[in-house]
């Protein structure tokens, strides 16, 4: 049994396991002491099973994600199960009580972790290990706790352990999101964000990745975000909804993004200009109603590039034509009246600032970007707003 607290660690499908966790294994060993088959469960606190794996008829298969290769006998190595340091190692003892019989407890301190362990004074077997983070300026804190349950020789594994044998390696499939879902009328606005990456399909070469938001201490739902974890994402200033750069493979390794946003409050997906292909990230409105981004419009015969403004309340989609090119990192002004925007030439050697009305379109300022000091002309109204642009696009932070 592991307790491994609320950092856990992380599966193959990018879940992270916390809390207790109980792994059973069971170990067929030939007369020449090799092993021949296994069958190795890890379970929740719940008893719902995390991750199985099983070796038979000379195949080590994960049937929780889909992996399968050859595997030879192998000797079986129980040392683990087993104290052992090099000598010399500062080590206090002392004898304890421990589950009503005697036990001896080792501590180990170690680059301020605390190791202790509690052993059986007549195999040495480990029976309990805990590691402690015991920095002298702050509280300690427990990394993780292992005990073990029971170890013995059985005639054969239990028929629900046997059973495991007969599946056949299914493909990978994430488990389902953990967590205590959302009440009813459960209000996210007054909560921090938290999204938790899991990949969708193999987690070797990822292509796709799902994303587990939680808003305080409840599960809101599961997002796919395409083939960019938390696709960029923006949260409204309302904290209601979350929009994102959907970025998806068109063939060949190549990817185009579309804009999507989604309602933590209904938990709906909403994909609403199929035809959009973006070129920036997306900005929220003040009103948590409005986005600005760059993108292209498609069709059979052209596509036209702009800066555009989309309302997610009305469908209304504004075209701010007088921004050329496709723009970089549209920012509101704090009234939600101008987009500031910056616009490359086609070498990449020059950059220009572009403020607009977000109504109409018309250039309310237009100046020399520095692209060295990454800084706005002197006399840019963004310095008065206090909107800068960063050199690349966020990676989720906006989505706190």
């Amino acid at each position: 049994m592991t307790d491994y607290g609320s950092e856990g660690t992380t599966l193959p499908n990018g879940e992270r396991l916390q809390g207790k966790i109980r792994n059973e294994a069971y170990y067929q060993i030939d007369k020449n002491k090799m092993v021949t088959g296994f069958i190795t469960i890890q379970q929740d606190e719940h008893g719902q099973p995390i991750q199985v794996s099983t070796f038979w008829d000379g195949v080590l298969r994960n049937l929780t994600f889909g992996f399968e290769d050859p595997q030879l006998p192998y000797p079986p190595d129980f040392s683990y199960g087993l104290l052992t340091f090099p000598t010399g190692t500062p080590l206090t003892r002392e004898g304890i009580t421990w589950d009503g019989e005697p036990a001896l407890r080792y501590t180990l301190l170690e680059n301020d972790i605390r190791h202790e362990y509690i052993i059986s004074p007549t195999s040495g077997q480990i029976l309990y290990l805990e590691n402690v983070s015991s920095p002298r300026d702050a509280a300690e804190e427990i990394l993780n706790q292992e005990m073990l349950v029971t170890v013995e020789r059985v005639d054969s594994p239990p028929e629900d352990a046997l059973a495991y044998l007969e599946q056949e390696a299914s493909d990978y499939r994430p488990l389902p999101p953990q967590g205590v879902p959302a009440p009813p009328g459960f209000d996210p606005a007054g909560h921090p964000l938290k999204i938790v990456t899991v990949f969708a399909d193999d987690p070797d070469q990822p292509s796709r990745f799902y994303g587990d938001i939680y808003a305080g201490d409840y599960l809101i739902g599961r997002v796919d975000f395409g083939g960019t974890p938390t696709g960029w994402c923006e949260r409204s200033p309302n904290g209601w909804r979350i929009a994102f750069n959907y970025s998806k493979n068109i063939g060949d390794d190549f990817y185009e993004d579309e804009l999507r946003w989604y309602s933590l409050v209904d938990r709906k997906i909403h994909i609403p200009l199929p035809g959009m292909r973006l070129t920036s990230e997306i900005t929220w409105a003040p009103d948590s109603a409005r986005l600005a981004f760059g993108g292209c419009m498609e069709n059979l015969i052209s596509q036209h590039c702009a800066l555009y403004v989309y309302n997610t309340d009305t469908g209304e989609l504004i075209d701010l034509g007088e921004v050329p090119a496709t723009p970089w990192m549209p920012r509101w002004s704090p009234d939600g009246q101008y987009v500031a925007s910056l616009v490359p030439s086609e070498d990449m050697q020059d950059i220009q600032l572009y403020v607009v009305d977000a109504e109409n379109g018309s250039i309310f300022y237009q100046g020399d970007f520095d692209p060295l000091r990454w800084q706005a002309p002197p006399d840019s109204p963004t310095h008065e707003w206090h909107i800068s642009f960063p050199r690349t696009m966020s990676s989720g932070d906006g989505c706190r």
